[in-house]
Order: C-alpha cells, then structure tokens, then sequence
C-alpha cells in the first residue's frame, strides 16, 4: 500500500511538471497581486459632467494564456453594469458589427480613438478590459485559480473618467494533515481537478462585481437603477 502510495505521488508530480501543467516558474506573474490602480483625481466631478447613461463595452484585449478569455470577459461585463443602472449595448451585437467593418481584433480597437466609437454607437462612455492574467498556478503544495482584470472607461474625447484593476481567485481547500507526500498528493489531485474544470468566467464576474458596484472607487449609480437596489 505504501508503495502504490509513492507510486501515485510520483505520477501526479510528474504530470504537474508537463507544460500547462507545471509548477510556476520564478518569473510567473503572482496570483495574489494586483497593481495599485485608481481612478483620476477629481474623477466624481468629471463623471457628473459627462452625466452617462449608455456605456459601450469592447472586446477586451487578451494577455493571459487562455485564448478563450477575451470572450468570457466580455460576457461577464455587462450585468454588473447593468445593475449599477446603465445601459449596456449588447456585446455580441457590438462585435459582430465591428467585425463586419473589419475590426477583428482587440488590440485594434482598443488603438482605435474612443470618439469614433462613442459617436458610431451613440454611446456616453466606452469600456475598455484588459485581461490581465487567466490561469491556475501550481505553486509547491498550493494551487490557485486566478483572474487579473484592468478597466478604463473613456468620454466621446478620448479623455479617461474612471480605473481600476482587479483581482478574483479561488484556492482549492485540502486536508494539511500528513506528511508532506500526502501533502504533495492533495495538492497535485486539487490543482488537476482545477485545471481541468476552472471556471473563470465566475471569476471574472467577480472581479467585474468588485470594481464597478464594491469598490471604494467603484461607479456611481446610473440612470436606470432599479430603487432597493442601492449599494449593489
């Protein structure tokens, strides 16, 4: 028993050494840091000048390992939004539409001046998401399930009215008793399963929720608010 035991915890450890499975590497981006993103000074004065009701929301640009993300970003948007009382051009609308003129790709439209957009849609205020990191980290005897988001929402002058970056993740819960083969064993099992199932997209709207309804810095209520809702 003890040696199928060794046996087993051999394979797993060998199978979190494959790539996209393996053990983080020292210059990995840390699951459990986020970069100190504000809005502007004066931020809540300039937000009552532009008075927004619409907001449209573009395919985020993409910069983790998961070629699925942008998409799963862009889903995840537009309740939070919604329930903060805004109205929120459908996205997959938006994307088709853009698509059809050409604009395949994010990190284009992302170049692309904010006021063309705004005006093209009749929008008060366009999203702009960048996905920061999308990923689960194995790391000695723990594994993380992880999303970094970056937003920046921009006026019909190109001109940055709000910020922030976020951060979700989700750490698998295992029995620390034993000894460190056990240990090895819990982690490697937890961090496969979480590879194999990870449901980003709830992280996502996590981290969405946070920035724009929990926040310090998080939006002020819009137009369409529905009443006993405050404070979400």
């Amino acid at each position: 028993m003890k040696t199928l035991r060794r046996q087993l915890s051999l394979a797993l450890l060998a199978l979190a050494a494959l790539p996209g499975w393996g053990w983080a590497q020292a210059d990995a981006p840390a699951p459990d840091a986020v970069a100190d993103v504000s809005p502007p000074p004066g931020w809540r004065d300039a937000w009552e000048a532009v008075s927004p009701r619409s907001i449209l929301v573009v395919p985020p640009v993409n910069h983790s390992v998961r070629v699925e993300a942008s998409d799963m970003a862009l889903a995840s948007l537009v309740v939070p939004l919604a329930e903060k009382g805004y109205y929120v051009f459908p996205v997959q609308t938006v994307k088709t539409v853009l698509e059809r003129e050409g604009w395949h790709d994010a990190d284009q439209l992302h170049a692309r001046p904010p006021g063309q957009l705004a005006k093209q849609f009749g929008a008060d205020l366009v999203l702009y998401a960048d996905v920061e990191y999308c990923d689960t980290l194995y790391v000695l005897v723990e594994s993380f399930v992880a999303v970094r988001m970056h937003y920046r929402l921009v006026d019909r002058q190109g001109r940055l009215v709000w910020e922030s970056a976020q951060l979700a993740k989700y750490r698998p819960e295992h029995d620390t008793d034993g000894g460190l083969i056990d240990r090895l064993v819990g982690a490697a099992i937890d961090a496969a399963i979480a590879r194999g199932w990870p449901d980003y997209q709830r992280l996502m709207r996590e981290a969405s929720e946070k920035a724009f309804v929990v926040s310090a810095d998080a939006l002020p209520d819009g137009p369409y608010k529905r009443a006993g809702t405050a404070g979400r």
